[in-house]
Order: structure tokens, then sequence, then C-alpha cells
């Protein structure tokens, strides 16, 4: 089996450039991932000759960097809450940011 992959332009957001990551199959399905958070932005078939997107999306970055719901973005390490926004780590504590009622919830504002 092979595969096809794209690097496109993707916007802007936060201020940072964004680009489209697109891997193709031979069947022409296709999944679309950002540097965004590794949002997957497209994941697409070829049915009845037309091209259908199986995911709920946005066509621009900053879209998604303001989305208050984190559409598609990947967990990552911290897949819960963050209580009072503040953690452990080798002995010293870590405070960052709260989100979400005082709690930071999947990695932040910013994902």
């Amino acid at each position: 089996m092979t595969a096809h992959v794209e690097r496109t332009d993707f916007g802007r957001a936060n201020g940072q450039p964004i680009s489209k990551f697109t891997i193709t199959n031979e069947n022409q399905t296709k999944v679309g991932i950002l540097t965004l958070a590794g949002i997957i932005q497209e994941f697409s078939i070829v049915k009845d000759g037309r091209r259908q997107n199986l995911v709920v999306h946005y066509d621009g970055a900053e879209d998604y960097a303001q989305n208050v719901f984190q559409l598609c973005k990947q967990i990552g390490r911290v897949a819960g809450r963050i209580k009072d926004g503040s953690f452990e780590l080798e002995g010293q504590t870590c405070k960052v940011t709260p989100n979400e009622n005082g709690n930071v919830l999947h990695g932040g504002a910013h994902g």
C-alpha cells in the first residue's frame, strides 16, 4: 500500500503559522492533521464520486484556536482537569492558568 503526504499552509492561530499534513492512500482516503494541537481536521472518503469529510471541522486555523470546546484536539498528557491549576513535578509545585472553574481543562486556554 502506498500513500502520498502533502504539507500546506492552513493559516495562523495565536500569531503562529499552522500547517496541515494530508496523507492520501491509494483508495483516495485522506487524513489531514494540523500542527495546532494535532487536530484531525479531515478524514475523508470518496463515495458516489464525491469527497465526504467524516469529521466535524473548521476551515480556518483561528476558528480552532477560538473554539472553547477544543474541537478535534488531541488529548495529550493531561486528559482531564488539573485541580486548582497546580501540580507537583519532581518535588516542585507548578502553577498553570485555570481555564474552567478554577481548574485547567485539557492543557489550558491554548490546548
